[in-house]
């Protein structure tokens, strides 16, 4: 894995964020994670591509994590909301799901994700979403996929979570973007994907607690995101757990990209920066059918997904009349 040394105090004129190359072992390894979330519009007869998300957990069920907004805003097209229902305010949550329950009941909604066995990519249909209680203010959502035919679940990789504080490491964006798509040739067989896999580096400026546009706070991500990349992982890097090797861990969930001002004349030609959920953001979630008697928040601390670090475990989910809570504890 490399990049270009990125901008820091010492060194102010190199570049905030870089692409990054990654030899075929670590693309590959990428890729296991990555999924690539297609809708079929049955107004137009088209697919189209929504946008990334990713796998994290695998037992006993596929499950994965994308943006909310990746779901609702293409639901929104294909299964207009009733004319007095107000799109993503609290008390829409009806018509909502209603809408979400049309389009998976009719096939609408895929993932195309990479087979470890098969040297291909597969469709998966997603069978069910778990949304929190206000779409509109908490950019996540978990996603059950259905196990391809002919294929087992050891086919398929997840990568875990990190809910630790953020450290002085770039993070790695990563997620989906441009190329064509177009149905297999062969239905349930493996498949190319032609779309291009876009991984950037750039620093965590930390939380921010009263971001444009959302309740819950958020990361800012000192780089831009690409269209298609939404939903897709930031990946934090430790190098301490085995000399010489990198091992990634999802930190959160990129949302939207967040227009910035230009620090002056000679800055970069895309100024912009990106605003990421915290994978924090997930846990009060209910996980999607049939694991719905588990908040997101219980799958991590049984293992269903896997975390690394303590702090994952270290909170507790309280139940309100409208919504769960989360509370650290120790605080951190």
């Amino acid at each position: 894995m490399e990049f270009e040394p990125l901008r820091d105090a010492a060194h102010p004129a190199r570049p905030r964020w870089a692409p990054v190359e990654l030899d075929r072992e670590e693309a590959l390894e990428t890729a296991r994670h990555l999924i690539m979330l297609v809708g079929y519009n049955d107004l137009t007869s088209k697919e189209e591509v929504l946008g990334s998300g990713f796998l994290v957990a695998t037992q006993p069920e596929l499950l994965a994590l994308t943006a909310t907004h990746v779901l609702t805003e293409w639901i929104d097209k294909v299964r207009p909301p009733r004319p007095h229902a107000f799109r993503g305010l609290h008390g829409d949550d009806e018509d909502l799901a209603r809408r979400v329950s049309g389009v998976l009941d009719a096939g609408l909604l895929l993932a195309a994700i990479r087979c470890r066995s098969q040297g291909g990519y597969r469709l998966c249909a997603v069978k069910d979403v778990a949304l929190p209680f206000d779409p509109s203010n908490i950019d996540v959502a978990c996603l059950r996929l259905e196990l391809p035919q002919w294929a087992v679940r050891e086919d398929f990789d997840a990568v875990n979570i990190n809910a630790e504080m953020s450290g002085t490491n770039p993070m790695l964006m990563v997620g989906w973007s441009g190329g064509e798509w177009g149905l297999p040739e062969l239905e349930g067989h493996p498949f190319p994907l032609r779309q291009h896999m876009v991984v950037r580096a750039a620093f965590n400026l930390g939380p921010v607690a009263e971001a444009r546009g959302y309740e819950n706070w958020m990361f800012l991500v000192d780089g831009p995101s690409e269209p298609g990349m939404s939903g897709g992982p930031l990946l934090m890097m430790d190098t301490r757990s085995a000399p010489g090797k990198i091992r990634l861990a999802a930190r959160g969930v990129i949302s939207r990209d967040c227009i910035a001002p230009p620090a002056g004349g000679n800055d970069e030609a895309n100024p912009n920066q990106t605003w990421v959920s915290p994978i924090e953001a997930t846990f009060t979630l209910r996980c999607p059918a049939p694991l719905q008697h588990l908040l997101f928040f219980d799958a991590v601390r049984t293992g269903v997904v896997g975390s690394y670090g303590q702090r994952a475990r270290q909170g507790t989910v309280t139940q309100g009349p409208d919504e769960y809570s989360l509370h650290w504890t120790p605080r951190p």
